[in-house]
């Protein structure tokens, strides 16, 4: 098992908390021989449900999902679908369209303006701007061949979850896709969302097609917040039967993260510029740490891609996303190690504390409630040595970030010294 950890390094970006509103009522149409199958699964509120629009013979067809609200210009929706090889070519006789009721709203756009799909089964999350007001988004295909189909998961936006604390740095949803034929009938993604299920036992298995230049097989955890400065990525990784190297895994593994549709590029995974080492002495878990410098809220890792292909089969237990722990400052302090003086006021203090963040200060470190909260704490006069944590939690967000400890130790105040004269001369 395999634990990898990048570390953010960029400041100055973030977002308020975020839920998603789903379209909520659908409309199917277009050519008499037509179909959509299941089309309420567009709009069940479930990012892992969707219908199928297709047709039978030559002809359109459409499925129009509506919000519950009509949304002012400018507001970003976000459409997830799925695709086969079979209709990779006809992406651009696909458009996006938006409507107020039974009214279009400025020009439709081509799918295959918006996104790049791999040549085989995939999936992808649109994201469009309408620019008038509106309430429902059409999807309209034309000339799709016999037993093609474009599958409809949801459309949704984001709003402020205020005053109700969200997830934050827990994915939402997870897209997949590959190129290629597995040897053996495989698939080359099993049970994708064991991937972002917060259970690090269970696992998804990433299989990549070593006889195939160019195959690529992804994963890609959404967000529904970007990125806060010196936020983390972790992802939890096993490769069956052996550990993984800085060598194998510059050559066969692929990371990149994304701010929407805008990609930050793949990590340059150079193995004499990797941190790589056992989590603990003997065991099969390793840690790899790497800079990321741009905010985002995708993260993909796949292989192959035209890679060495080495590595052909990966279980993929978590991707996470996590709060760097938080820095504490105070006078003669050192390597989070303080003495003082019994009857001294010393206080701790959170350094670079920010407005957006909670600070909370605990004696121990599964403890759920904590003794203080805030930027600062004044320690107690009681004579010992004291263990002492603090996390950040980022304001209406339900979670925290890894704790802080903190070692304290107060010693005695020497007493007044005693002194005896003796044999003195007036």
């Amino acid at each position: 098992m395999l634990v990898l950890l990048f570390c953010l390094t960029q400041v100055g970006y973030g977002q308020a908390p975020m839920k998603r509103i789903y379209a909520t009522s659908q409309k199917t149409g277009g050519a008499l021989l037509h179909f959509a199958n299941s089309p309420n699964d567009a709009v069940d509120g479930k990012p892992y449900t969707y219908s199928t629009i297709g047709i039978t013979l030559i002809g359109d067809v459409w499925q129009r999902l509506q919000f519950p609200t009509n949304l002012p210009a400018g507001t970003t929706v976000r459409i997830k679908i799925g695709t086969t090889g079979d209709i990779l070519g006809l992406l651009g006789n696909i458009l996006i369209q938006a409507y107020q009721n039974d009214t279009s709203i400025g020009n439709p756009i081509s799918i295959g303006n918006l996104i790049t799909l791999l040549a085989g089964e995939d999936q992808a999350e649109i994201v469009f701007i309408p620019t008038l007001s509106f309430n429902s988004i059409r999807i309209y295909s034309s000339g799709i061949k016999l037993g093609g189909g474009l599958k409809i998961y949801e459309a949704y936006y984001l709003a402020p979850s205020s005053p109700t604390p969200t997830d934050c740095d827990t994915p939402t949803d997870i897209l997949y896709g590959s190129t290629g034929n597995i040897a053996g009938g495989l698939n080359a993604i099993e049970s994708p969302y064991n991937a972002i299920d917060g259970n690090p036992i269970t696992y998804t298995t990433m299989r990549a097609n070593v006889s195939a230049v160019g195959n690529r097989t992804h994963l890609t955890a959404l967000y529904n917040t970007t990125s806060h400065a010196n936020d983390s990525v972790r992802i939890i990784l096993q490769r069956p039967g052996a550990l993984l190297d800085a060598t194998i895994l510059s050559n066969n593994f692929r990371i990149r993260s994304l701010l929407d549709n805008t990609d930050n590029g793949y990590l340059l995974l150079n193995p004499s510029l990797l941190s790589l080492r056992l989590l603990t002495p003997g065991s099969d878990i390793q840690v790899l740490t790497y800079p990321i410098a741009s905010p985002f809220n995708r993260l993909e890792i796949s292989l192959g891609g035209g890679l060495v292909n080495a590595l052909s089969t990966l279980h993929v237990h978590e991707i996470q996303r996590i709060m760097a722990k938080p820095k504490v400052t105070a006078l003669n302090i050192e390597n989070n190690s303080l003495i003082v003086c019994e009857g001294e006021t010393t206080t701790l203090l959170i350094e670079n504390p920010e407005s957006t963040h909670e600070y909370r200060w605990y004696t121990d470190l599964t403890e759920s409630l904590p003794i203080h909260t805030g930027t600062q704490y004044i320690l107690p006069q009681a004579i010992g040595t004291f263990t002492y944590y603090v996390s950040k939690s980022y304001k209406g967000c339900t979670e925290e970030s890894d704790r802080t400890q903190l070692l304290i130790t107060v010693i005695s105040k020497p007493g007044s010294p005693h002194v005896t004269i003796t044999n003195t001369n007036n």
